[in-house]
């Protein structure tokens, strides 16, 4: 777990003030910087164990929980000075999406027809788009979804796996995202078609709408 002893905490530049020798033989010298990154009590061990990342490591050091002398609670101001926060950065929502879509594996080559295996085949569209091979995806969407007939639930199902993609791809790969967002307005609208009465279009208009400021706010 992590936690704060005495000044330290996770994320903190630290350089040592008073040379010492931690409890597995490790001698540290003054003048040595680096980023604290974790702080962790091992009960089994009954150790304090510091990870710090210094000249490109990450390395640790321990001391005895039950250390009077040297680096111990109460101590790590003699031995650490601390200074700035700097916390790992966290990746864009570019990064993410870049990972996600350079990362999606090889399409089967088989189409995939059997409504069973639906979360293989909205795999497999991911797949191909991520690759720009839209008539191919576009193929897929259309076999799975003639096999399950014209059924108004499918038809939501698919609009919602193919926006869940699109919103995905959009920090990446602006085309992806748009075909992707076209093609689930398609079944937004083919969905919202088979409303047998004007309250219940009222309704699925109410969720088609949503969808597309979603959108909007992506296009924006």
């Amino acid at each position: 777990m992590g936690c704060t002893i005495d000044h330290l905490r996770s994320d903190l530049e630290i350089r040592i003030i008073q040379e010492f020798k931690d409890v597995r033989g490790k001698r540290h010298r003054t003048g040595e910087s680096g980023i604290l990154r974790t702080l962790d009590l091992d009960w089994k061990a009954q150790q304090i164990v510091l990870t710090w990342d210094r000249d490109g490591r990450r390395e640790e050091m321990a001391f005895a929980l039950s250390a009077k002398d040297g680096p111990c609670n109460g101590k790590m101001r003699d031995y650490f000075d601390a200074g700035e926060y700097r916390p790992v950065p966290r990746p864009s929502a570019k990064e993410k999406a870049a990972v996600q879509w350079t990362q999606m594996p090889e399409p089967s080559a088989q189409v995939i027809r059997d409504p069973e295996q639906w979360g293989a085949a909205i795999a497999r569209i991911g797949s191909l788009a991520a690759r720009h091979r839209f008539q191919e995806a576009n193929d897929q969407i259309a076999a799975v979804t003639r096999e399950s007939g014209p059924t108004a639930w499918r038809y939501k199902q698919m609009a919602d796996d193919l926006g869940g993609l699109a919103v995905s791809a959009a920090p990446f790969d602006r085309e992806i995202y748009a075909w992707l967002r076209d093609r689930a307005i398609d079944f937004l609208h083919s969905w919202g078609s088979c409303a047998t009465s004007g309250g219940e279009g009222a309704a699925l208009a109410v969720e088609i709408d949503a969808w597309k400021r979603r959108f909007a706010q992506i296009d924006s």
